[in-house]
């Protein structure tokens, strides 16, 4: 099912409804740019300064005009990172979110365990094109 949601002036969103609970961002469009939907993908380790270095990171993104999506700053919510278990579950949850994501965006020059595997995920179904290294940690 898809519904197409249209408001004068600033363009065409589309969204589509998998099964009967996810909700799916397939295209938005502002005009004759593309908000592109970018996966954060950034060090956490469970430190509090990550998540506000992530956090600064979405409001930079938002700010170019795209979508963030950074599951570190959300699922740290309600999740433990320092259980097995579920850090296990977090990063199998990334990798269903980066199959909705345009690009993957990386940020920082330290590649974390958790990283690789999001990056190395994203490289095998969307290929290297789509994957951005930020290194200036004043983005």
């Amino acid at each position: 099912m898809e519904l197409t949601f249209c408001a004068t002036g600033t363009g065409v969103i589309k969204l589509s409804f998998a099964g009967s609970t996810a909700l799916k961002v397939k295209s938005i469009k502002t005009g004759d740019d593309k908000m592109k939907v970018i996966f954060v993908c950034s060090p956490f380790q469970g430190r509090e300064e990550n998540i506000e270095k992530a956090k600064r990171y979405c409001r930079k993104i938002v700010d170019m005009g795209h979508i963030p999506v950074a599951p570190h700053v959300y699922f740290s919510q309600f999740m433990d990172d320092s259980n097995p278990q579920d850090r296990r579950k977090a990063l199998e949850m990334n990798k269903k979110l980066l199959e909705f994501c345009d690009e993957l965006w990386v940020f920082g020059s330290e590649i974390t365990e958790g990283m690789r595997e999001e990056i190395e995920y994203f490289r095998k179904i969307k290929g290297d094109r789509k994957i951005v290294r930020i290194t200036d940690d004043g983005f």
